[in-house]
């Protein structure tokens, strides 16, 4: 099945995409997009594809993707809720030249191996959705500043699990 390009529309408040989605079931076809993304998963299990990964997903899955990575996640009939934060990013979302700065070497490295899909260990996954999740409270500015925190406290896991085959993306780690 060929994936279908989807058309992210920018927010014109912040510099990033923060969606929450409470859903019977996930609805989203497979698809494909320039922007990054970051997925948390508050409640629902299925089977999540990245690429040419199929693995299954339940509550607390923090995956990044990189950008025109295909994905979709989809549930069994079974399922009551599907619920998830998502964070739809470009590559410039900062303006151009920060992740230059040495500061930010680990973040940019993270973000060149989402091209693979990065899922993250449970333990942390939990840890980074509850902020994921209190973002939604927040005023614009300290969302931006949560954001570039949560992607720096990303950067410095090492035991993340690419999901997709290296030979799948045109990305170099």
């Amino acid at each position: 099945m060929k994936p279908v390009k989807e058309q992210i529309f920018e927010n014109s408040l912040l510099p990033f995409n923060y969606k929450i989605f409470t859903l019977p079931k996930f609805d989203a076809p497979w698809h494909f997009h320039p922007e990054y993304e970051l997925t948390y998963i508050v409640e629902s299990k299925g089977t999540r594809y990245v690429g040419d990964s199929i693995e299954s997903f339940e509550k607390g899955d923090l995956v990044l993707l990189g950008p025109n990575l295909p994905h979709y996640w989809k549930n069994p009939q079974e399922t009551e809720l599907a619920s998830a934060v998502v964070i739809q990013f470009g590559q410039n979302f900062t303006g151009s030249g920060i992740f230059e700065f040495n500061a930010f070497f680990s973040v940019k490295n993270l973000l060149l191996k989402a091209g693979l899909g990065l899922k993250f260990p449970t333990e942390i996954a939990c840890k980074i959705g509850d902020i994921i999740i209190e973002m939604e409270k927040k005023p614009e500015a300290i969302k931006i500043i949560m954001f570039l925190n949560i992607l720096y406290e990303l950067s410095q896991i090492t035991d993340y699990k690419p999901l997709t085959s290296i030979g799948f993306s045109d990305q170099i780690l």
